[in-house]
């Protein structure tokens, strides 16, 4: 028997599921094959076969991927022994330009944060079609949370959606008069008397959607651009910062170097639950949001649908969800879900989001390249 029937046979019955990940490996091993040996077609097959037994996550850093290791990423590699590489950022558009940096198929499953961000990995050639059939645990899922996705993708997903949840602005209670800022609402944000203790995410779409609601504008129809950009210049001359990840959020409210700012709820619903003193406001008209679990073309597509399969499990799913403090997108008419959940900022006992503010991100990606380089812009002047 030759080398390459030889080869063949070996990636055939690992494939076919007729020898371990183990034992196939060390075949290849003793043989040369995983050190890049065989060239060629064999030496091909060899790697997609050897990427066959792991696939690569990633996601947001601190308290939400460790949610996401512990009760989904290692349960499903004990399961299957298909072994989880993870990656982190600490926001989208860092991602994207790691993603266009690296080598087709090097990155697999992320986390994606809102509807908009899955348009905008889609428009620029990032998405794949998903077997539905394959990820039976989808049924699980609130319909209007994949219905948003679907009509971003002509009726097919590319993703699934994970949680959900809403933007709102915190304030440290030892320091601010809640009866005040609370009257004032989303000003309080660009209030002159808070200068150098408001804190804010650096994200340029956070920062409009805010400033829209400052200026009295409907995020997804500005008539007036010009309030907008005012607002965001009235930000940008009284914030301590803009902070770049959650763990940094986090530190600044744990530290009491910020005493009020907008925030991501899940992070400082984990600083409530150690004791800080610190509470969340909803503001009408705030930006909710469906994170979905979005797979990138070149992704090893069975072991993702392996993978999106188990952490819609609901035990999984409610688990991570718990840890990392955002609402699982779990239907809540068929799932009785913990306090835990149902207590957390935004979340909706109906299922079907019909009083919320999701982005248009058909609006918004029409609009993205310019305002962002004219957020840029005010913001390094």
């Amino acid at each position: 028997m030759d080398d390459t029937t030889r080869y063949r046979r070996l990636i055939e019955r690992h494939v076919d599921g007729n020898l371990s990940r183990r034992d196939f490996l060390a075949a290849l091993g003793a043989a040369g094959v995983a050190c890049g040996v065989v060239g060629g077609p064999m030496g091909l097959l060899a790697r997609h076969a050897y990427a066959a037994g792991r696939i690569r996550y990633d996601g947001w850093g601190g308290t939400v991927d460790k949610a996401v290791t512990e009760f989904a990423l290692d349960p499903f590699t004990k399961r299957t022994g298909i072994q989880v590489d993870r990656g982190s950022y600490g926001g989208m558009d860092e991602f994207l330009t790691k993603v266009k940096a690296s080598t087709p198929g090097e990155h697999h499953v992320f986390l994606c944060l809102d509807q908009f961000n899955y348009k905008r990995f889609s428009d620029l050639g990032y998405a794949t079609e998903l077997d539905e059939s394959k990820i039976p645990n989808l049924k699980n899922c609130a319909p209007a949370t994949i219905d948003l996705f679907r009509k971003l993708s002509g009726g097919k997903l590319s993703g699934v959606p994970y949680v959900y949840g809403v933007s709102v602005w915190a304030y440290n209670t030892k320091h601010v008069d809640g009866a005040y800022v609370e009257k004032v609402g989303v000003n309080a944000l660009v209030d002159p008397k808070f200068k150098g203790k408001i804190a804010g995410d650096q994200s340029w779409a956070q920062r409009i959607w805010w400033a829209a609601l400052q200026a009295n504008q409907n995020p997804n129809d500005i008539r007036d651009m010009n309030a907008v950009w005012e607002k965001v210049r009235q930000s940008r001359e009284l914030v301590l910062k803009y902070y770049s990840s959650g763990a940094e959020q986090m530190s600044l409210l744990a530290n009491e170097e910020m005493w009020l700012g907008d925030a991501w709820a899940g992070r400082v619903a984990v600083l409530q639950r150690q004791g800080h003193p610190l509470k969340t406001v909803v503001a009408p008209g705030a930006r909710s949001y469906v994170g979905p679990m979005y797979v990138l073309k070149g992704a090893p597509m069975d072991a993702a649908h392996e993978l999106l399969n188990a952490m819609l499990e609901p035990e999984a799913a409610v688990a991570v969800s718990k840890a990392m403090a955002y609402p699982t997108v779990l239907d809540p008419t068929k799932f009785k879900l913990p306090d835990e959940i149902t207590g957390l900022p935004g979340f909706d006992p109906t299922g079907k989001f019909s009083t919320v503010a999701f982005e248009d991100p058909i609006y918004w990606s029409k609009n993205a390249l310019e305002w962002q380089r004219h957020f840029q812009r005010i913001i390094t002047r």
